[in-house]
């Protein structure tokens, strides 16, 4: 027989040993059987806690199925393959290396008749071909349903006497280790099969702790996992900084770029935070623009941390930059200290919120380290629970500034404006409980109350009965007022206890709070307010995005001029000229106008040059309680705006 080329390393293993001697009775084979049996269940018991693919375990089986055929036939060396072996795959370094022409010759006899092993069927007889020193004989090994499994080769020496029985003993040996390898392809798909699904399911489980947009973590991820390392660094009394980002004005970039160029720009910045921070920090989208960071700051000074945020903006600032859309990159950063300042999720998340609304309130694009001195203002949930008390205890009251006729100063309505009188801290502005206006609960109740309130304080001023007209009330709306279908209603409920009319009331909403989908539930509610009579007007006119286009698709009857406008008449040209042009696009869409801020006699002039027809601000009056608002006068001198005595 012609030597071929020797193989790579070994697939499969053989084993030479002593022939097991003949069996002589069908009881031995069944002894061999059950001997096969255990030898199966202790290779899987000792494989069951395996962390390899079951595929590993295969080699292993092997060698010990063709060492156990070898004992039953008696042969001078048996293998066992598998039917995806390569007669290449199935040679072996004990084959090939260091062995004596006669075992060189037994190797290759074994090879020839393996490879015949894999290509005979079911029905073909088992092949044979002989050596001057060797018997080679070859089986099949199929499944009960004809599957092949595999081959079993075994070579004899032709100097031992061919039993009657060996054909038998060989063909009774094949069954046995092709029942054997069926039981362990079918617990190895098993096994495969229970590995997928792990794999599935943690590919699942982590798919939903992960933002699909961002591919941070989700808030309800980001919150266990924060949770789960301040429990460590508890143990270790390490420290950290819980930190929240917003993106400044996305909702506005939102609506002017487009959903598809938002949530590109969500990535961008989502992508640029995680390169920021050092690994272990933990990533979160804990909002629509919000993003949340915890980091491990060792016991490092203050300095490290203000590094981090200032190497976050940096990065936030790079990636909007490919974007190539200006004004992109600018964010507000607020932060919190483990555990100096909180040890628990809810509160560190509470604290950094808080610094977060600090520095927007400071001009947006700054980093804040919660101070409690300087920033308990923000807290949300400490100003909540004082806000409840001084509902309960009447202490949300509004009060009143006059908006009058820029010509004759005869008074034509009140803007009505929220005041907080604080037994401690006295009158507070809005600006003083502004995350009030970040609860729905809150915002809603304080919308409620001041209006109950004004429309209580109309009625005990005569408002409606003094001057030339009834004056009007101009009440400020939130977003989620008007995102409340019950709203319309429960103002009407109102209006009825006190007898007033629509036609009394107007609604001030800034365009921030129109930088909304037109088919949207504050559209509907500014129509139905104004199908019932009451009048819209858009505040801060100039200051937002996209006004113009609100002109044109909104409910809008009056248009107020943003202060700083009135603020720069006296001061640049540019400030005139924009004054100037909204005077001209009101008239020439047929709106209302309302400067506001207006301070000086000089403002005011400039303004009655250019033909604006109302105005309010310090120069008439500042804004009034319920008990100035009876005693005020029905009309201002526009030269010396000290009140007249007219009631």
């Amino acid at each position: 027989m012609a030597h071929k080329s020797r193989g790579t390393a070994p697939i499969s293993v053989t084993m030479v040993g002593q022939p097991f001697p003949p069996a002589q009775t069908r009881g031995t084979y069944q002894l061999h059987e059950l001997e096969m049996r255990n030898l199966r269940a202790a290779h899987w018991q000792e494989k069951q806690d395996a962390t390899l693919d079951a595929t590993d375990s295969s080699p292993l089986l092997l060698q010990d199925l063709s060492a156990l055929a070898q004992r039953l036939t008696g042969a001078t060396r048996a293998h066992v393959t598998l039917a995806q072996d390569s007669p290449a795959e199935s040679r072996t370094e004990s084959f090939t290396e260091g062995r004596t022409a006669q075992e060189d010759a037994l190797s290759f006899g074994l090879e020839e008749v393996t490879a015949q092993s894999h290509l005979h069927g079911r029905a073909t007889p088992p092949y044979s071909c002989s050596t001057e020193d060797y018997v080679f004989y070859s089986h099949g090994l199929f499944s009960e349903t004809g599957r092949r499994l595999g081959g079993l080769s075994t070579a004899f020496p032709t100097s031992a006497p061919a039993c009657a029985y060996r054909a038998e003993q060989l063909d009774t040996t094949a069954q046995l280790l092709a029942h054997t390898l069926a039981v362990h392809l079918e617990k190895q798909a098993l096994q495969n099969s229970y590995q997928a699904a792990q794999r599935r399911a943690k590919r699942l489980e982590r798919e939903a702790e992960v933002d699909p947009l961002t591919q941070v973590e989700n808030h309800c991820s980001f919150e266990r996992k924060v949770a789960m390392r301040l429990d460590l660094l508890n143990a270790k009394e390490a420290q950290g900084a819980f930190i929240m980002l917003d993106i400044d004005h996305f909702k506005s970039i939102n609506d002017i770029y487009g959903h598809s160029f938002g949530d590109k720009y969500l990535r961008i910045i989502a992508s640029a935070i995680t390169s920021a921070f050092p690994p272990p920090a933990i990533v979160g989208r804990v909002g629509g623009d919000e993003f949340g960071i915890f980091v491990e700051t060792g016991r490092t000074s203050s300095n490290y941390l203000e590094t981090l945020l200032s190497r976050c903006r940096s990065a936030v600032q790079r990636g909007a930059a490919m974007l190539g859309k200006a004004d992109l990159g600018r964010v507000s950063i607020g932060a919190s200290l483990f555990p100096s300042q909180g040890r628990s999720f809810s509160h560190l998340f509470e604290l950094a919120d808080s610094a977060l609304y600090a520095s927007k309130h400071a001009g947006r694009a700054v980093n804040t380290i919660f101070s409690p001195s300087h920033h308990e203002r923000f807290n949300s949930r400490a100003i909540g629970r004082r806000f409840d008390e001084a509902i309960g205890a009447h202490r949300l009251e509004p009060y009143f500034q006059p908006i009058v006729d820029s010509g004759t100063g005869e008074v034509q309505g009140y803007e009505v404006l929220a005041r907080w009188c604080d037994p401690q801290r006295g009158i507070l502005l809005p600006d003083a409980f502004a995350s009030i206006f970040k609860d729905y609960r809150l915002a809603e109740t304080l919308t409620r109350t001041v209006l109950e309130r004004a429309l209580m304080a109309y009625n005990e001023a005569g408002l409606g009965q003094r001057g030339a007209r009834p004056a009007s009330l101009s009440i400020n709306l939130t977003a989620f007022d008007l995102l409340n279908p019950e709203f319309v209603f429960d103002v009407q409920s109102m209006l009825n206890r006190h007898h007033l009319d629509w036609s009394m009331i107007t609604i001030e909403v800034t365009e921030k709070v129109m930088l909304d989908e037109r088919s949207g539930q504050i559209l509907r509610s500014l129509l139905e307010l104004r199908t019932r009579g009451a009048r819209v007007a858009l505040d801060d006119f100039g200051t937002g995005y996209g006004g113009l286009r609100h002109l044109d698709n909104w409910p809008v009857d009056i248009l107020k001029i943003d202060r700083s406008f009135c603020a720069k008449l006296s001061q640049s040209s540019s400030g005139g000229a924009i004054a100037e042009a909204i005077l001209l696009i009101a008239r020439k869409c047929g709106y209302e106008v309302v400067a506001e801020g207006v301070e000086t006699l000089e403002q005011l002039q400039m303004l009655k040059a250019m033909g604006c027809p109302r105005a309010q601000g310090f120069l008439f009056a500042r804004p009034m309680s319920i008990e100035d608002l009876i005693q005020a006068p029905t009309r201002y001198n526009p030269a010396s705006p000290t009140p007249s005595a007219q009631k």
